[in-house]
Formats: C-alpha cells, structure tokens, sequence
C-alpha cells in the first residue's frame, strides 16, 4: 500500500511513505528535511516506498529524471529494496546509482526507460554488480538489467548462464545479441520491444522459449531456435512483423497461446517431429502463410490458431488430430478445400468461417458435432456429406452458404440448430432424417431456391421461422406427429398452393402462412385452439377456409388481404373476431357469424368492398368501426338483441331465408333453372312455385336443409312452363 506521507522517527514497522515532498507541518516533516539536506543534489529526487521492520523498498520513483542516485538510507533507515516496475516509464531517466544497501531489485524495473544509458551498483554491494552500465547479480550468473537508452551490439558475458525477466525489454536501440553457450534460461519478455534488434544467436543449452521472449521485435527476419527447446511460450515472437520464416526443432512438444501472432510475414513454418498441440492464435494474422503441413504427432490445434490467415491456401492435417479449436481456420479466405482426416471428434464453433472461396469440404468418419457458425458464409461451399459419426448441426453451421445446393444429412443427427442453413439460396432440396423431433428457429430461412423438403413422421414441432421465404417451395407434408407450427414458419412461401395442418397440431403462430400468395387450399385439423395474428394475411390466392371447433377467437388480421377468399367457415366456439380479421377480403360476398360473438374489433371487415350480407346468429356484439369501406347489410334474428336500425354504420335488416341472386350459381345452366339459398345454419327452407304472381297459387317444389346455412336449388321442369316464380318459407 502505497501512502503519500513522509517516513518519521517513529519505531512503528509497516509505515509506508514519500521522501523528497514538500516537509510537513509537525516534527517528522523537520527530521526528514534535515536528513535530506545531507545528501548530494541528485539525491533529492522522490520516491514513494514502503517499511518494513524498519528497511524501506522504493516501489516508485516520481522525480524529473536524470542522473539518479538512491541513498543507502532514508531518515536513518536503509533502503533495501527496489520493486517491481519503480522507474516504469522514467523517458528521462539517464543513470541510475545503486547503493551498498540494496539486496533485493523486483522485475521490470527499468521498462520503458528509454534514455537511460547506464545502471551503477556500488563496489562494496554483496548482491549486485554492474559491469560496463549493464546491471548483474553479484556472481555475474544472471543478466538483470540492459539501460534502456543504450545503443548498438552486444555480447553477454561467458558467465551468464540466465538472462532475467524483461532484462532487454524495450532497449529499442539494440542492434544484435550474442548470447554465450553458458545461458541455459532466458525469462519471459527478455527481449520484447526491441525494435532494433536484427539477429541473435541463442545458446544451444536452452530449453524453453518462454512467452514474450521476442514480442514486437519487429526488424527482427529470421531466429534459429536450438535444437534443446521443447516449447515455444506466449507470444514468444508474437508480432515480429519482419520474421519471414521458423523452423521448430524436432524437440518441442508445444506451441503455446499466440507465439507467433500477428506475424505478418511469415511465409513458412516448418513443425518438429515431436509436436502435440498448436496453442490458440498461435499463427493467428500470419498474412505471409500459404500452405501449412501439421505433423502426424499433432492431437490438438487450439482456437483460433491460423484465424485470418487471408492467404493460406493449403492445409494439410495429421493423422493423430483429435480436436480442431473455436475459428481455428476462420476468415482463410483463401482456402479452396479441406479434409478433415477420420481421427478428428470435435470441430469447433466458427472453425472456417467466413472462408469465402472453400468449396470442398471433408469430413472424417469421427466427427461427433459440427459446432455453431462452423462453416458460416462459406460462399464457395457447393455441397456437403455429413457424416454418420455426426449426432448434431447447431446453431449458424452452414449460415449463407449461398452456393451450397446439396446436403445429405444421416440418421444419427438428432438434433439441427437453429438458422442452421439459413441464406443457403442454392439449396434445391433437403431430406431430414428420422432422428430428428424438432426443425428449430429460422433453420432453412430465405432457401428462395428450395423446391423439395421431406419431414420424417418424428417430427413433433416446427420452430419459428423454419422455411421463412422459402419462395419456390411448391408443397410440403407436414407430419402427423407436429402439434405446433411456429410463428413466421412458412411466412412468404409464395409458391405454397396447398397446405394441411394435422391433426395433433393445436396452434398455429402468428404469421405462420403470411404473403403464401398462391396458397389456394388449406385444410386445419380439428385440435387447432389458436390462430395468431397474420397466419394467412396476404394470402391472396385462397379461396375458402374452414375454422376448426376448438378456435374460440379470429386473431388480428387473420385473414387480412386475402382478396380472392369467398367462403368463410366459422364455429360456434368463436366469442371474438379481432382488429382487421377480415381486412381487405375484396372477394367476400357474405358472411355468417356464430351466436356467442360478444365483440367485433375495429376495421375487422374494413375495405371488404364485395361484402353484401353479413348475418348474425346471435345478439348484437360490442363493436367500433368494423365494417368501414364496405358495402354490407347487416341481418339479425327476428329472436335476437340488441339491434338497431343501423349496426357499426351499416343498415341492418331482420335475417329470413334469402334467394342469393347475384352469386355464380344463380340463372339458367344448361337443363335447369338455380339459385343459392341462405339462411341460419341447420335449417329447413321450403321453395314454392306459381306461374302467376298477381293470382297466384303457390306449390312447393323443394325442401331444402342448410346444414351449413347454404342450399343448392335446382329446377329441372322450368321450361314446362311460360313462366314459372319463386318464394321461400321456413319449415
């Protein structure tokens, strides 16, 4: 914990504090002036520190930079130690003296010190030395410290045998290194930053590349790892933009996370023998790779290990490789093929996406899941055997794969994720195993050249969006065994003349047929109960629809625009017909409302402008404005309640059997004279005949049953006579 208050006398362990600020306003603010007037003017620099048991160990330095000299003691106690990055960043830092007292120095001390060209240690320090400005340990076995500021070559002594941690971080003016046989370790980040530096040999004896060991030195073209190293740490060369070519000994076991990243003229890699795993961004942006050749002892390659790599062209897998990682090849836009050998199980998520010109693809006999975005906007991608060691495609897989035209899925995939295929706008046709219970959300959305689906029977639900705008679909059988159909399911399946919802299926979601523009016939099975909102608006080809029992409500818009519907059946389940239902069914002449109708909403047989008759079997139901823009009459029951002269701004008349004279039925066809007769479902209408009018003698001629409030007539003796009338009468 890092206090800003001056050290005082006190005995008291732990006090941390500022020496060199501004002196206090009680006693310790005078003893600590005092102290500071006896030391030279280069001493009076700050530094915040920290005590303990009465030793202090600076952990910053805050003053102008310069020539440095950290006193022996502070306020009569001695300075021990320097922390962990206490001159970071000093850009004005020249020299820094060391003195006698010092026994501990932390890591990274002097990083980013870049004018400073030289570290003193004083002789008669037991634990440090430095030798030419470069900062030792005592027995000059390990390197600590290179100044920042310094430039040219340099060779470490024969003595060394480590190189510590950050030792040459940033030393920015470091042409080249000669590193004696002797160093056996070089520690993390070593030379990182050394932007300068354009070769260096390193010592046979080593046996790790440790991570950040040449990161960002970007003038650095080629590096000879020795034979002895068995890994290759983080970002070991990660960035080393003038690196064009590596070659990894047979000893190295392992490339860890992002060793050569960012690399991005590295043309060629050559793997070691003894190779097991690839880390994740291990040659992630090497833009320079063309071709990759993964050794046979290689089981794992990490996430995305050559992601954007734009051109790799060629890739050539083991035959020990087990698992392929998240976007491993992801963004390759220019590999063309792939096989994936048959010891691989686990194909990560995004593994090649976004690899625009791949258009052969290999799957191995093993492959147990093709994960999420998988071969997402593959463009290229034509066609694809899943193989049957496969039991999943999840989400995205094959996500606008626009030249994908041919898949072949096996019995084993259990399960298809949502969007799956979505944008496949190549896809002709698709046949869905009988392992499959669920097609998901939006799985073969916008397939517009998709002309054949087959659904296995053990198929219980199709998702939201499932063949959205699939417009060339002609037809599709839609199991026995699916008890719901989603929202947007078939939505802008234009070329969808024919559809019947099984019987198991409860409800259909809204917009579940919206804009089905050549839907002509659909049949609803009898356990539907809900109809969402626009499940057949704009379904400008249909003609008829009957509303299965179970349906209590007519949803918003329903039936919205479907301007060629003429017939319309409805139960007497129905309490409810909603905003717009009917909107815009130019071709609807007349319409029967059940008895338990309570409300009409607004605008629900707006703009209907051939709508002549609508006929109530019940009451008057609460209603706005439902019939603007349209022409009809509304009838009622002599029985019935509620009305008025007028009903939502439409005439109203008492409901009796009615001769429909201007329907396609009425008239003289061939051998007979007919007419439609309506009236309430389920009643009896007697026809009775005279010749004369003004002295008639009526004569019944037909008993009529409207089950369905509609009957036939037909009069095939009407030419026995010169003139022949008609009336109707209930029974």
């Amino acid at each position: 914990m890092n206090i800003e208050q001056p050290i005082t006398t006190s005995d008291t362990a732990d006090k941390p504090g500022i020496i060199g600020r501004r002196a206090g306003r009680h006693l310790a603010g005078l003893i600590l002036l005092a102290a500071l007037t006896t030391l030279p003017d280069a001493v009076q620099a700050q530094f915040i520190c920290t005590t303990n048991r009465n030793r202090i160990t600076i952990t910053r330095y805050t003053g102008p930079g310069g020539a440095v000299t950290i006193p022996e003691t502070m306020n009569g106690l001695p300075v021990v130690g320097i922390a962990d990055k206490a001159f970071e960043g000093s850009i004005d830092l020249t020299s820094v003296a060391i003195p006698a007292s010092v026994t501990t120095i932390g890591a990274w001390v002097f990083k980013g010190c870049t004018s400073l060209t030289a570290i003193e240690v004083h002789a008669s320090n037991t634990a440090f030395r430095s030798i030419e400005g470069v900062l030792f340990n005592k027995m000059q076995t390990k390197l600590l410290a290179w100044p920042g500021g310094r430039e040219g070559a340099y060779s470490v002594p024969t003595s060394v045998t480590s190189i510590e941690i950050g030792a040459f971080y940033g030393c920015a003016r470091l042409t080249n290194l000669t590193i004696p046989r002797n160093v056996t370790a070089i520690r993390a980040g070593a030379f990182g930053g050394c932007t300068g530096l354009t070769s260096v040999a390193l010592s046979e004896r080593l046996t790790k590349i440790e991570a950040g060991l040449f990161e960002g030195c970007v003038n650095l073209p080629s590096v000879t790892i020795p034979t002895t190293v068995t890994l290759v740490g983080s970002g070991a060369f990660r960035a080393c933009t003038g690196l064009t070519g590596i070659t990894i000994p047979n000893a190295v076991t392992k490339i860890e996370d992002g060793a050569f990243e960012d690399c991005a003229n590295l043309a060629g890699v050559t793997f070691g023998t003894k190779l097991a795993s690839i880390g994740s961004s291990a040659f992630a942006r090497c833009a320079g790779l063309t071709a990759i050749t993964i050794p046979n002892t290689v089981t794992k390659i990490g996430d995305a290990a050559f992601e954007d790599c734009a051109n790799l062209a060629t890739v050539t897998f083991g035959t020990k490789l087990a698992t392929i990682g998240r976007a491993a090849f992801a963004r390759c836009t220019s590999l063309t093929g792939i096989t994936i050998p048959n010891t691989v199980t686990s194909l990560g998520n995004e593994v090649f996406e976004d690899c625009v010109n791949l258009a052969s693809v290999t799957l191995g006999t093993k492959v147990a899941s093709i994960g999420r975005y998988a071969f997402c906007r593959c463009a290229s991608l034509t066609g694809i055997t899943i193989p049957k060691s496969v039991t999943s495609i999840q989400a995205w897989a094959f996500w606008d794969c626009t030249s994908l035209a041919n898949v072949t899925i096996p019995n084993t995939v259990t399960t298809i994720g949502d969007e799956a295929f979505e944008g496949c706008t190549s896809m002709t046709s698709v046949t869905i195993p009988s392992s499959v219970t669920t097609i998901g959300v939006a799985v073969f959305y916008r397939c517009t050249s998709l002309t054949n689906v087959t659904i296995p029977e053990s198929v219980t639900r199709i998702g939201a969006y499932a063949f959205y705008g699939c417009s060339s679909l002609p037809s599709i059988t839609i199991p026995s065994r699916v008890t719901s159909i989603g929202p947007y399911a078939f939505c802008r399946c234009a070329s969808l003349t024919a559809i019947a919802v099984p019987n198991r299926v409860t409800s259909i979601g809204r917009y579940a047929f919206y804009a089905c523009t050549s839907l002509a016939d659909v049949a609803i099975g009898p356990r539907v109960t809900s109809i969402g909102p626009y499940a057949f608006g704009s379904c400008t080809g249909l003609t008829d629809i009957t509303i299965p029992k179970g349906v209590t409500g007519i949803d918003a818009w329903l039936f919205s625009d479907c301007t060629s519907l003429t017939s319309v059946t409805i139960p007497d389940t129905v309490t409810r017909i909603a905003d717009g239902a009917f909107f815009g069914c130019t071709g609807l002449t007349r319409i029967t409302l059940p008895p338990k109708v309570n409300s009409i909403g607004e605008h629900a047989f707006a703009g209907c402008t051939g709508l002549a008759s609508v006929c109530f079997l019940g009451n008057a139901p609460a209603t706005a404005t439902a019939f603007d823009g349209c022409p009809a009459t509304v009838y009622y029951l002599a029985e019935s309640t509620g009305w008025g002269p007028t009903f939502s701004e439409r005439p109203t008349a008492v409901w009796v059997p009615q001769i429909e004279a201007t329907d396609a039925d009425f008239g003289v066809h061939a051998d007979r004279f007919g007419f439609d007769i309506t009236w309430t479902p389920k009643s009896i209408v007697v026809v009775e005949a005279c010749t004369d009018p003004a002295n008639p003698t009526w004569v019944p001629v037909s008993t009529n049953t409207l089950a369905t409030g509609v009957s036939s007539f037909n009069d095939p003796k009407w030419t026995d006579f010169p003139a022949r009338f008609y009336r109707l009468r209930s029974k």
